[in-house]
């Protein structure tokens, strides 16, 4: 850790000294209104649903409301439930601490979609729009294949793949999905259900086999769940402001969730004179891909670009890569891989994955010094494919001929005219091969698992106790983004 020098020790002091007056009028003022309405409005809608990820400045801003003796209710609107399994699930986990916290808390579910049930069954109250009923579909997805339709027009998908449960590809080689990918995606629908079913059981104190049958009978009529004790009735937002007077026993007017966040960041601004050192927050987003040509997503180019500035500030003691990618580029994976390497050699490095961390983002998150994954975070999917499609017989049946003249190399490797030969194919599966095997990353049975299996180390020596006192949730002091 670097020390601040005396220069920079009376700097910051007078800074401090001037920015203090207007932060304390700031802060007494905000102290105030909530003391005068004790109740807190946060709406969940369209517009700010991407803000209401783990660490943003609205995540962080409601957490906050636990520690605020001067509001004791906080009335929440669903308009739409966060986006993703794990997001979900961690926003149950932050209602959960509110409430642990001494918090009432008041849900009014204006959507039709039955998974803020998931995140909002903790409540003291919910209720259901007038005129909502929720519908459920279970978890799943359709999963097309074109391997017939492709084969009808004389294109042929020629796809190698390293690693048993590799799938991507199947869609343009087969009509049906393999053993091995049937298996691995029941598996991982039946293992979001049950930890959703467990969730809403243990919150509501419904017993799980009488909530699959609820959930099944969809759509799912207000009667249905008030029947069941998941939900108080139904009602509307002029409705609950009038029985949130009645549970405060008092005429109040809620304060909007947005002022209170406003009010928030300019006692922020106003916070001069910060010393000491930070963590840095870089949110990796998207498909993993090597160089930047206006591409989205994780780009290696500026992702490494990034993390070698990280290198060279000294403020910054540690970095927490928020990850949620289904992967992509091996090569600008394994690029971002060898930067982070090199970052652990002075900092501290932890990756949080969000909603799906699999393949190139899993390999990106295996080299880090820490692991953070909600049970309902999708990762996996390791191994390499690889492949082209070979459209030549399509293009004869319409009278093109095509005629290789070469020197010096065998230009039909990735030639869409043919596919492999034995011996390409022998060359492609090994190329494959070595990738797969050039880094792999830890098997389970190499991370130690602690705080009920969310929070993962990777241990130089397995059987030496891991510290469970890393919160990398709460390290927001900076934020960087990999992508504009």
């Amino acid at each position: 850790m670097k020390t601040a020098s005396p220069f920079q020790l009376i700097s910051a002091a007078l800074l401090r000294t001037v920015s203090f007056p207007i932060r304390r009028a700031l802060q007494f003022r905000i102290q105030r209104r909530m003391k005068r309405a004790q109740v807190l409005h946060v709406e969940l809608t369209p517009q700010n649903i991407h803000h209401w990820r783990v660490g943003t400045p609205h995540w962080e801003g409601l957490r906050s409301i636990g520690t605020c003796d001067h509001i004791g209710t906080i009335w929440i609107t669903i308009k739409v439930p966060p986006l993703g399994w794990s997001s979900i699930w961690s926003f149950r986990k932050l209602l959960l601490e509110l409430k642990g916290a001494g918090k009432r808390l008041l849900v009014l579910i204006e959507s039709s979609d039955a998974r803020a049930i998931g995140m909002a069954a903790c409540a003291d109250k919910i209720w259901l729009q007038d005129g909502v009923e929720l519908f459920w579909s279970g978890i799943g997805g359709r999963h097309n294949f074109y391997g017939a339709v492709l084969e009808r027009y004389g294109i042929q998908a020629d796809v190698v793949a390293a690693g048993a449960f590799k799938s991507f590809g199947e869609q343009f080689t087969r009509t049906e999905p393999s053993e091995a990918n049937r298996t691995q995606l029941l598996e991982l629908y039946d293992s979001l259900y049950q930890v959703l079913l467990e969730n809403i059981s243990s919150d509501s104190q419904l017993d799980t086999a009488r909530l699959d049958a609820v959930l099944r009978d969809s759509p799912i009529s207000v009667e249905r769940l008030q029947e069941s004790g998941l939900i108080e009735g139904n009602g509307n937002a002029f409705e609950i402001r009038e029985r949130i007077q009645e549970y405060t026993s008092r005429k109040v007017k809620p304060i909007p969730f947005v002022q209170y966040l406003n009010a928030k960041r300019w006692v922020k601004w106003w916070t001069w004179g910060r010393v000491g050192t930070t963590i840095a927050v870089l949110h990796l987003d998207g498909s993993i891909v090597d160089f930047e040509q206006d591409q989205q997503g994780i780009v290696a180019d500026r992702v490494v670009k990034q993390l070698e500035q990280f290198m060279e500030m000294p403020r910054i003691e540690g970095v927490v890569l928020k990850i949620n990618s289904p992967g992509g580029s091996a090569v600008a994976s394994d690029r971002i891989a060898t930067a982070i390497e090199k970052l652990k050699q002075n900092k501290k490095v932890v990756a949080y994955m969000e909603n799906v961390a699999a393949s190139g983002g899993y390999y990106i998150s295996a080299v880090t010094d820490w692991i953070w994954a909600s049970p309902q975070t999708i990762t996996g999917s390791i191994g390499v494919v690889g492949g082209k499609l070979v459209v030549g017989q399509a293009l004869r049946d319409q009278g093109v001929q095509g005629h290789i003249l070469n020197v010096g190399g065998d230009s039909s490797f990735m030639d869409y005219w043919s596919p492999f030969s034995d011996e390409q194919r022998s060359r492609f599966r090994e190329f494959l091969s070595r990738t797969y095997h050039r880094e792999a990353p830890p098997s389970r049975s190499q991370l130690h698992e602690i705080e009920e299996g969310h929070l993962w180390r990777q241990c130089n020596s397995y059987t030496s106790p891991c510290p469970t006192t890393c919160k990398c949730t709460s390290w927001s002091s900076m934020s960087s983004r990999a992508q504009d």
